[in-house]
């Protein structure tokens, strides 16, 4: 019996040693021979940048930077607007990137993915101090789609529709605060109405959205578009327009439980019962989109803000690491590329909040990013998903450069407020 036992150890060990052994070296590539394009993070293209994260530019300097990108960017978005007035389409750019990771095959998605980077360059668009005559006219064509009661359709498995209920509904509460909505609540309302009805009927049973699940699937919202969605009809709410309670409350309450003592956000519901999975250094852009749905919603205090902050700027390089990467899901923590630009949008959302408690180094931060990643045409991208991923984040880029143009003035100017201050005693902090 030893003797066996024995033998069955040798065995063991020796299937270990097997396991570990080097690999056997293979033949080196022929240099000559037709690639395949890498679709992992072997072959980023972001990798390109890794030297330049931190802001190289600042003051005067970054200020003029950051305003030629973001007029760059506005006339990227006039020169591919679709001739309905859209943005976006479902035709990949190269065939090798059709559907990688977004699962837009379906009409009920492509017409929601669509209408929701429509909605968020017209929200950039709002936000804008002047406009052209093509601005304007571009603005007046996108905004029929925005105003129109379409409901999108829906196939099992796939449910990016709710993408589109959601942003669009963001971007008409804009519109009804907006001078450009004077006269046009009626209208408005009955397209609110049917984003409202939409999300209700795709909400989970948790009280949040998922991505591909059905009306009242199983159960494990996302927190990032719960966190995105749940704003938009609170502030529908807030604006006059009927909105079930349990679409406010019922969302509320799963973000609250998917914050970690840290003040991180888990990814899903799932996490809920496993918070030892939860990654929160790869929590950035989710995070930041949770802060500024609660805070929103009145029950983030600046504290919370503050923690959300640190969150984000500790595992902000991790970001960078799926920006560009075609396929999701590939890089560390299984860090996605389309939430690149959505992160800092959001981040910069929160930050507005918090007024002179986000640092200057912050917003500057911010605003190099945006003027490093943008792209030779004008567009900013972080994935393809078709031809939509260079449309949303183009929109989300801009978003972060208004945020950074209205609270981080350049330094000439600081200095002339800081002189005229000086000069006049009544305006300074002690009165004295």
């Amino acid at each position: 019996m030893r003797v066996l036992f024995a033998a069955v150890g040798l065995m063991i060990v020796l299937g270990l040693a097997g396991a570990h052994a080097p690999a056997v070296a293979q033949e080196a590539p022929d240099p000559q021979e037709e690639k395949t394009p890498s679709l992992t993070g072997d072959q980023n293209l972001a990798r390109k940048d890794e030297l330049g994260l931190s802001t190289t530019l600042t003051g005067d300097d970054l200020w003029h930077a950051a305003k030629k990108s973001y007029n760059k960017g506005f006339e990227f978005l006039l020169s591919v607007q679709n001739n309905d007035g859209s943005w976006g389409s479902h035709h990949p750019k190269t065939p090798f990137l059709k559907d990688f990771g977004f699962k837009t095959g379906n009409r009920g998605s492509n017409d929601g993915v669509r209408v929701a980077c429509t909605a968020i360059i017209l929200k950039a668009f709002l936000r804008k101090e002047e406009w052209s005559d093509a601005e304007q006219e571009s603005f007046d064509r996108a905004l029929v789609i925005l105003l129109s009661k379409e409901k999108f359709a829906y196939e099992m498995g796939e449910a990016f529709n709710t993408w589109g209920y959601g942003y669009k509904l963001d971007f008409l509460c804009d519109l009804l605060e907006s001078d450009r909505g004077v006269g046009r609540r009626r209208e408005i309302a009955a397209a609110a109405a049917v984003c409202i009805d939409g999300l209700k009927r795709f909400q989970q049973a948790d009280g949040g959205w998922n991505y591909y699940a059905g009306p009242m699937g199983g159960g494990q919202s996302m927190s990032f578009n719960t966190a995105n969605f749940a704003e938009a009809l609170y502030r529908a709410e807030k604006l006059g327009l009927k909105v079930p309670k349990g679409l406010i409350e019922d969302p509320k309450k799963l973000l609250l439980r998917m914050k970690t003592r840290r003040g991180g956000i888990v990814y899903d519901a799932r996490f809920l019962h496993s918070p030892r999975s939860v990654n929160e250094l790869s929590s950035g852009s989710r995070t930041a989109a949770v802060a500024e749905a609660l805070a929103e919603m009145g029950v983030f205090s600046k504290q919370d803000l503050l923690e959300s902050l640190a969150v984000f700027n500790e595992g902000e390089n991790y970001l960078e690491d799926g920006r560009k990467l075609i396929v999701p899901h590939t890089a560390v923590h299984q860090i996605s590329g389309y939430f690149f630009f959505y992160g800092y949008h959001y981040l910069s959302e929160f930050c507005h909040r918090l007024g002179k408690k986000t640092p200057h180094a912050r917003w500057e931060r911010s605003a190099w990013t945006m003027v490093r990643t943008q792209e030779g045409n004008g567009c900013w991208w972080d994935t393809p998903a078709a031809d939509y991923g260079d449309k949303w984040g183009t929109g989300f880029a801009l978003l972060v450069l208004q945020r950074y143009f209205e609270n981080a003035n350049p330094p000439s100017r600081q200095e002339t407020e800081s002189d005229e201050t000086q000069a006049d005693p009544v305006h300074s902090d002690t009165g004295e």
